[in-house]
């Protein structure tokens, strides 16, 4: 039986139930639209349909957890829509697998961490309605249901405020696009002086659209707008935001940018609560980022706003008073029923908020605050970048690295455990700026991902994980979508040495080389 991710309680029964006619009662009417889809596409591949599936009500389940019963008939049991669909969901890779014969068993199951999430950067590069929306239903085959969108950054804004057009009109847009690491040393080779961003931002109106998209598969929208640092785009538009006014350009290059917003004038904080409020009326979500990380704090030295801002409030120092800005920011967002998140950098300050959730990528958890923060109580989410980021070549980071990442081996004891909100693996898009290669980096990691989260780490098997995704994969098959053979993904010995070799040059002037050559039919 292959499902991902795999289920915590599985009895396997003797024989199999031959699927003949489509029958079926729910309890639960919102998953009616699913439960057709899913019979009419797995009719489309054979020309028949289950019989007698029912979805009922079992209120003494937990609220996502499921218990599925194949006999004389599938029956699906849960207390909420939620742990419906989930069941559905594994009822639609036992098809996959099984086709028309299914075979006898019963699955209890229920997830380990209750923040299951996939993040994307659109700054860089945009993607597009059609693709997020491919991208949300592929999480909810997953059971994955937070979507981290990395909306605005030095590179470029993406999501449309009315207040501020020229957000949109003008932020948008980069007049060229760095093409390797290298350029950001070697610009004559390594830019390309193409224009790119015009039109390429999502408006109010399609948020909307993927947020409701969102909402039927259970799945969260938590939308990023990173601040104070990483906010080029905004201060291109609106020059006042910065410490000295600085007429500057939406950058061209990646990296990190020295011009911030100025935490020592009142023009930031208006700015980022109107953009806060437009985006609440969308976003429903309980959860909203504000980045906070790679904050250069140079200009805030030398601006008398931020000087005369430290020395009113009696800080000690530019850390505090990035600690000062993440808390007004947070209490704000708290007033509209909104816990923030924030890159682990915030913990700096030593001032954070309690309320505030630190997002852990960066550094040694003993080091860098993380554990000291959990000691105090609190919360995180992890997404250590050298096991879950997904724009990493899979030599860096194998599939198998990523697939074992649990608290021991990021530096979190395991006596935080309830504090873990859960795991997140963000595909930064710098270098990534076609559908194929998007997929291409996201699979089979979005599957590991999967289980990281769901699957209770005693029940958790690589060797079972590599042959389950060959289910999956036949699925992405038939979608056109792509991805990395467990092989590929996966380099060992000599092969490993050797593609790590030649994926780290190729990452300084060529990026897309480990993608040509590994992914067959690239797009």
């Amino acid at each position: 039986m292959k499902i991902i991710p795999k289920p915590n309680k599985i009895k396997m029964n003797e024989g199999y139930i031959n699927i003949a006619e489509y029958n079926y009662v729910n309890e639960f009417e919102c998953n009616d639209k699913f439960i057709k889809e899913i019979f009419d596409e797995f009719a489309n591949y054979n020309s028949i349909l289950p019989v007698n599936v029912s979805f009922l009500r079992e209120n003494t389940l937990k609220q996502e957890e499921y218990r599925l019963v194949i006999d004389k008939d599938i029956k699906v049991y849960s207390s909420t829509e939620i742990g419906s669909f989930y069941g559905l969901q594994s009822l639609k890779q036992l098809f996959l697998e099984y086709k028309n014969s299914l075979p006898k068993l019963e699955i209890l199951d229920s997830p380990r961490y209750k923040y299951r999430s996939f993040m994307l950067d659109e700054s860089r590069h945009f993607f597009g309605k059609e693709i997020v929306k491919q991208l949300l239903d592929i999480m909810a085959l997953l059971k994955l249901n937070n979507f981290h969108w990395h909306l605005t950054d030095d590179q470029g804004w993406r999501v449309e405020i009315k207040k501020y057009p020229l957000l949109t009109s003008k932020g948008s847009i980069r007049k060229a696009n760095q093409t390797a690491i290298l350029g950001q040393v070697i610009k004559s080779t390594f830019i390309d002086n193409t224009e790119y961003g015009k039109g390429l931002y999502y408006t109010q109106q399609d948020l909307k659209e993927i947020v409701e998209y969102a909402k039927e598969r259970y799945i969260e929208i938590v939308p990023e707008i990173d601040m104070p640092g990483h906010l080029t785009a905004a201060i291109a538009c609106y020059p006042n935001l910065s410490c000295f006014n600085e007429d500057i350009e939406v950058s061209s290059s990646f990296g990190m940018n020295k011009t911030i917003g100025c935490a020592g004038k009142e023009d930031l904080y208006v700015f980022v609560k109107d953009v806060i409020n437009e985006l609440s009326n969308i976003f429903p979500a309980g959860y909203f980022h504000i980045g906070g990380d790679e904050v250069q704090k140079g200009k805030w030295h030398k601006c008398s706003n931020c000087q005369k801002k430290i020395a009113e409030l009696g800080l000690e120092n530019e850390q505090a008073l990035q600690g000062y800005f993440n808390n007004q920011i947070a209490n704000y967002l708290e007033s509209l029923g909104k816990r923030t998140i924030a890159w682990n950098e915030i913990l700096k300050s030593g001032t954070v908020s309690d309320k505030t959730i630190a997002q852990y990528w960066t550094g040694n958890a003993d080091k860098n605050g993380v554990n000291s923060w959990l000691e105090k109580g609190n919360n995180i989410i992890i997404s250590k970048c050298t096991r879950l980021y997904m724009d990493y070549p899979y030599p860096m980071e194998t599939i198998e690295t990523s697939y074992e990442t649990d608290l021991e081996n990021v530096g979190i004891n395991p006596k935080y455990e309830q504090q873990i909100l859960g795991f997140e693996a963000p595909l930064w898009s710098e270098y990534v700026s076609s559908k194929g290669k998007l997929e291409y980096q996201i699979l089979p990691r979005l599957l590991s991902l999967a289980e990281i989260n769901w699957t209770n780490k005693e029940n958790k098997s690589f060797k079972d994980f590599a042959n389950n995704a060959e289910n999956l994969y036949r699925y992405f098959d038939n979608k056109s979508i792509k991805y990395a053979s467990i092989k590929v993904a996966n380099p060992k010995g000599i092969n490993k040495i050797c593609r790590l070799i030649t994926s780290s040059q190729s990452m300084l002037v060529h990026p897309d080389y480990e993608y040509n050559k590994y992914c067959k039919n690239t797009k």
